[in-house]
């Protein structure tokens, strides 16, 4: 791996007096380390700790032992002894690939010091018991800042990955109080356009040991950029952040400059680091970078897009001009969307748009990455003169997938897709034989989980294609995806009579080919344009079927809309026809209903809609939108009921903007675990989603965060402030020695996991990770899904035999009604 980090990083020796520990002097090495592995890895199974068995059935006779590894630099190579990789592939495929390994080292230091951690390929580590997130990817861009204390520092690092590993780590100097890291989201500036206020971002670290409130970033004014100041509040002791910003040009941009955006931040006028950020200037016919505010978590996100070959300014929608087809192009896992647009060739008749999925392997499009697509979708539509009628969705490998689970959720916006090497499920792609939370775990448990990760159970939605023309493409060699999985899905789609054309390549593997002059990327090919060029979508279907299982990732097919369900994360059906002036509509489990009988539909200016045997009369003179119930309250709701858009599940407090508040009333150490916790939820949402989110203790929480923002809470009543002020509103309650939910009590030492409306303001999110004493506040992030849906319901309570027992040591986990309430019993409660 290229290594030019401490290039791209300028530090001032300018420590806040008395702020915290002096630095290590120098860069520091481990050489030799204690390495057990491999043991086996399974989805789901977060909490799990292996070093508490040291067993593994690819092991040499089922026992893992610690070996020494070392090393002449910072690059660590780890060959595991007597371990069979193709055998174990060989008896259980791939999936036997994937393992977790750990590795020891021990550091003595004469005094304590803080330090940078320079990490890749890590997936988390500790130091003398304290856990931090690392990264388990190869890029460059990680810096954590750590204490080490005098004396034997000891090191534990968590790897996981494919076969043997590779790991980089090593100690940087901490010379500046604030530093700014190589990771940040910038546009390409264009060849003769001047930019105003164009939303760009960048990540500091607060080294320090104090929590620096009031800290300001400057852009300094130059012959290019006008100056501007930032203000932002509080960066906890040790946390990452990357505020939104925005910088001002002078003048149009010019081909063969070069511009740096000059930046400085001060904290308490004192000027503490500077660092300039290059842009690059596109011309016309080049990829480029955009960037946009992000409405999730108020980041700042870009998408790639490539202009159509005669481009100018009529493009732009207030200015007029032709409506051009749109290419939304996913990429896979390990890509840059920028590097994913640069595969395709300029249409004369298309822009091509790539989004990010918020990082290159970010979220398998699903959860944060199917927002992500979705606000560059509708920042898109705003910005350009598309015609909506000819937008085309296609995507490889992860891409692919993410494809399918777009697409099928909502084929409504699209006119066709290509799903190029994708896979069906992850359960299909990475089997879960040795998930061993299943030998612990009750059926009604894992029968909930199963329930609200169902979403992500994309086969089960092809039933929705029934007007969405579709091509897949495979290689029939692809030893990483391979091509069963896209049989499977022409088989289900040609079963139901769809439109599905498959292309298998017998020579190719899992993408093929390069976008030049005389060859084409794979899903550039001029036969998949030429499927795609005149399709145009059907806007105005007269009949309509569709599934759905979770509302929350789409409930609107066409012109039909499920408000809310009758059971919440069941299976729901609708089939909808029109017939002249008549509306006839059968569905299963559908408590409220919306349908817009636009004209195209239904022309007359009276009809009749048949609901599951109930017939209403319709006078379309006074409008076209009409909505019908079976339950009143639903239609005028006193408090929230469970909708699209606050339809819950623990993770969804993250896909709009949260402030994570941390306990302070617990004494020191209680309140060290907590503040530690605050800064791996925020670490996290920086390192998976290039997210930003705001960090306050719970005293400082004010009516401005309360309105704005959902709530992720630290800490039970008796050490959070904010917690006890809520607790007596919510329907499951947490105590010093026992957790309660409806009349069933569990007495001893449990972690709490929950979403509710805030009853502080409803039209937002609350989320408490609690525990019942200090050892479950440490833990009570396990089951933290920021990265994918865990399957932790609306709420989940477990015990520290996480560790051992993974989904084994849920004793609580369920949902709350269409009223967010127990009432509907669709929970288990299991006794100690």
């Amino acid at each position: 791996m290229k290594r030019a980090f401490l290039s791209k990083i300028l530090m001032f020796s300018m420590l806040v007096a008395g702020a915290n520990l002096p630095s290590i002097d120098s860069e520091l090495i481990i050489k030799n380390w204690q390495v057990a592995g491999p043991f086996l890895i399974s989805k789901g199974e977060q909490g799990i700790n292996d070093l508490m068995s040291l067993t593994s059935p690819i092991a040499d006779n089922g026992l893992v032992h610690w070996f020494s590894v070392s090393a002449a630099n910072a690059n660590v190579q780890i060959h595991y002894p007597d371990t069979n990789w193709e055998l174990a592939a060989y008896r259980y495929g791939q999936v036997a690939l994937y393992n977790v390994g750990f590795a020891s080292a021990q550091l003595p230091l004469p005094q304590p010091k803080r330090a940078l951690v320079h990490l890749s390929n890590v997936s988390s580590f500790s130091i003398n018991g304290v856990n931090y997130p690392g990264y388990p990817y190869p890029d460059d861009f990680v810096m954590i800042p750590v204490i080490l204390d005098k004396g034997i520092n000891r090191i534990l690092l968590k790897l996981v990955g494919k076969g043997d590993k590779d790991f980089f780590f090593r100690l940087l100097p901490s010379t500046a109080d604030v530093i700014f890291l190589s990771d940040y989201t910038v546009p390409d500036l264009l060849e003769g356009e001047r930019f105003e206020d164009a939303p760009f971002s960048v990540s500091l670290a607060n080294t320090t040991g104090l929590n620096l409130k009031g800290l300001t970033l400057k852009i300094k004014g130059n012959a290019y950029f006008y100056e501007k100041e930032f203000s932002f509040g509080n960066i906890i002791s040790g946390a990452i952040v990357k505020p939104p910003l925005k910088f001002s040009m002078k003048e149009p941009a010019q081909a063969g400059k070069e511009y740096f955006l000059e930046l400085e931040v001060y904290y308490q006028g004192k000027l503490l680091n500077k660092h300039n950020v290059p842009l690059e200037v596109k011309k016309g016919a080049e990829v480029r970078r955009r960037t946009f505010l992000s409405k999730m978590d108020n980041s700042v996100q870009y998408y790639a897009i490539l202009y159509p070959l005669d481009n100018d300014d009529s493009l732009y929608k207030e200015q007029g001009g032709k409506g051009y087809a749109l290419i939304l192009s996913l990429h896979g896992a390990g890509e840059e969307a920028i590097a994913h647009v640069k595969n395709y060739r300029a249409k004369e008749w298309a822009f091509v748009v790539g989004p990010t999925n918020r990082r290159p392997y970010g979220f398998d499009w699903q959860d944060q990455g199917r927002i992500d697509f979705e606000e560059v979708f509708e920042h898109i539509k705003t910005s350009y003169n598309i015609d909506e009628d000819r937008v085309y969705l296609m995507g490889a490998s992860m891409g692919g997938q993410g494809v399918w689970h777009i697409a099928l959720q909502n084929p409504s916006p699209f006119a066709a897709i290509v799903p190029h090497a994708a896979w069906t499920t992850k359960a299909q792609y990475t089997p879960e034989i040795f998930n061993r939370s299943t030998y612990y775990t009750s059926p009604e448990v894992l029968a909930l989980r199963q329930r609200a990760l169902f979403y992500a159970n994309t086969p089960f939605y092809a039933f929705n294609a029934m007007h969405l023309p579709v091509l897949i493409s495979h290689g029939a060699l692809d030893r990483v995806v391979p091509a069963l999985h896209s049989r499977i899905y022409y088989k289900l789609l040609s079963g139901y009579g769809y439109d599905v054309n498959y292309r298998e390549n017998p020579t190719g593997e899992h993408v093929w080919g390069v976008a030049a002059e005389n060859s084409s990327f794979c899903l550039d090919e001029p036969a998949i344009m030429d499927f795609l060029k005149y399709k145009k979508r059907i806007t105005h279907p007269t009949h309509v079927r569709f599934k759905t299982f979770d509302i929350s990732v789409n409930n609107k097919y066409y012109w039909i809309e499920v408000v809310t369900q009758e059971k919440v994360f069941h299976e729901t059906m609708v089939d909808a026809t029109v017939l002249e002036n008549y509306v006839q509509i059968e569905s299963t489990n559908v408590e409220t209903l919306k349908v817009e009988l636009q004209k195209g539909l239904l022309d007359d200016n009276f009809g009749a809609l048949n609901w599951n045997g109930t017939v209403y009369e319709l006078n379309l003179n006074e409008k076209r939108t009409f909505t019908f119930s079976k339950n009143k309250n639903t239609q005028n709701p006193t408090k929230p009921i469970k909708s699209k858009d606050q339809y819950g599940v623990l993770p969804t407090v993250f896909f709009s903007p949260f402030a994570i508040v941390y306990g302070t009333q617990g004494g020191g150490n209680v309140t060290d675990i907590l503040l530690n916790n605050a800064r791996t939820v925020s670490y996290l949402q920086w390192s998976m989603a290039n997210g930003y989110t705001l960090i306050l203790p719970d005293t400082d929480l004010d009516d401005n965060i309360i309105k704005n923002y959902n709530l992720v809470l630290l800490g039970s009543p008796k050490v959070n402030l904010v917690s006890r002020k809520i607790m007596p509103s919510l329907p499951v309650q947490i105590e010093n020695n026992s957790i309660s939910i409806g009349d069933k009590i569990l007495y001893g030492n449990y972690a709490l996991n929950m979403i509710y409306p805030n009853p502080l303001n409803s039209s937002k999110y609350v989320a408490i990770f609690a525990g019942t004493d200090e050892e479950t506040e440490k833990i009570s992030l396990k089951y933290l899904s920021l990265a994918d849906k865990s399957g932790a319901g609306d709420f989940i309570i477990f015990t520290k035999e996480i560790e051992i027992q993974g989904w084994g040591a849920v004793k609580g986990l369920g949902f709350f009604s269409n009223q967010w309430e127990l009432s509907n019993n669709d929970y288990v409660v299991i006794p100690n």
